[in-house]
């Protein structure tokens, strides 16, 4: 009887460990599974920590109230956190901005509505300039989606940090004249972009 019971009992555990899977797959597919919103302003985090400690510390005579006034303060984060994703996301107008690369040029387009365009994106002296400056500036604006990077020319300076931007997020089109394409065997970033 019990090594029967213990089959059943491990079909039943198997199957809610397939479904628990499952969900879990289903929910790494969608967008809203990791939101990347950039910096977060000194007022959420102090409210964070004041909520925290509120939590831990704080005693009421009757538990209703404390839950009641710990799921406020949790909407009020999430509201505020969705807040600042949608004021990142859409905007109203051209945000320009160009990155320190040294020696190099790396400039971002925030284009009215939520188009993000990228001009170059390279340095001669900054190893790994891709990871460590764009990206980075990348994930502290919130910014997980690039409409388009656009090649100026094939001078290394202005291209060596193409791929690391490629592999850090979404980009819808990479952008170049025909002379790009044609130095395929000089530059390894026109052979990675053309085999993307």
């Amino acid at each position: 009887m019990l090594p029967s019971a213990a089959a059943v009992l491990g079909v039943a555990v198997t199957g809610l460990a397939n479904l628990l899977i499952w969900v879990v797959k289903l929910i790494a597919q969608l967008d809203i599974s990791q939101i990347l919103i950039g910096h977060v302003s000194p007022a959420l985090i102090i409210f964070y920590y004041g909520f925290v400690v509120f939590v831990g510390f704080v005693y009421f005579r009757r538990p209703l109230i404390k839950k009641a006034i710990c799921m406020a303060m949790v909407l009020v984060m999430i509201v505020f956190l969705g807040v600042t994703k949608w004021q990142r996301t859409y905007r109203d107008n051209l945000i320009l901005t160009v990155l320190d690369v040294g020696h190099g040029q790396a400039i971002l387009a925030q284009l009215p509505g939520k188009a993000n365009i990228l001009f170059d994106a390279g340095s001669l002296h900054k190893s790994d300039v891709g990871r460590r400056v764009i990206a980075a500036f990348l994930n502290y604006s919130g910014i997980n989606k690039i409409n388009a990077i656009i090649i100026s020319h094939n001078d290394v300076d202005h291209i060596n940090g193409i791929p690391e931007v490629v592999q850090h997020c979404e980009v819808d089109g990479v952008y170049a004249n025909d002379a790009f394409f044609s130095k395929a065997d000089r530059w390894g970033t026109a052979k990675f972009l053309e085999e993307s």
